[in-house]
This record gives structure tokens, sequence and C-alpha cells, in this order.
């Protein structure tokens, strides 16, 4: 499942939290499942970033962002905090659903 985070009213990212992205978060960040509720801030642009990267490695496209830092300034350039946040969130507690109905 593919997710669109909204950057600008023009422009949305796919990201896809998967499996493979939760695994990646643990063990760069040494975090489980039980404490995705105390991330930091850079903890969240990872998993975002990450995801991204999958999303894109699923849909057979390129990703836009050269590497991370690439994305980090997009983002940084282009939507404030809370509303990084806010879309975070949402396509995280997107994936969590999709995981609690199957």
């Amino acid at each position: 499942m593919v997710e669109y985070f909204k950057i600008t009213e023009e422009k949305s990212i796919p990201v896809r939290i998967n499996r493979r992205v939760l695994t990646l978060i643990e063990k760069k960040a040494g975090k489980g499942l039980s404490t995705l509720n105390d991330m930091s801030t850079q903890q969240l642009t990872d998993m975002v970033f990450l995801g991204h990267l999958e999303a894109v490695r699923f849909l057979n496209e390129k990703s836009e962002y050269t590497n991370q830092e690439d994305f980090e300034n997009y983002i940084d350039d282009n939507i404030n905090l809370a509303t990084f946040i806010d879309e975070s969130t949402r396509i995280i507690s997107v994936f969590f659903q999709g995981v609690m109905k199957t």
C-alpha cells in the first residue's frame, strides 16, 4: 500500500511503510515497534525517507532525491515542522490500520 505525503497543494510524494522499512528503522535507531511513540524528529524523517524509497521501488519509479540530505532540504524548504509531523503520523497510522485489519 502506498500513501502520498502531502508537501504542498501541488506536490505529494509516495511513501510506503512496510516490514522492510520498520526493520531498517529498528536497526538504525535501535528501537522496536513498542517504542515508535517515542521517536525523535530525525528518526521520523528517516522513516519517511526510507518509506519514500520503498514506495518508488514498489511503483518502479525513480526518486527525485539523490540522497536523504536532498530530501530533508526539500522538506525544510517547503513545509513547517508541525505539518511534517502531522503528515508523518498520518502515513504511519495508515500502515498500522492496514496491519490491524489483516
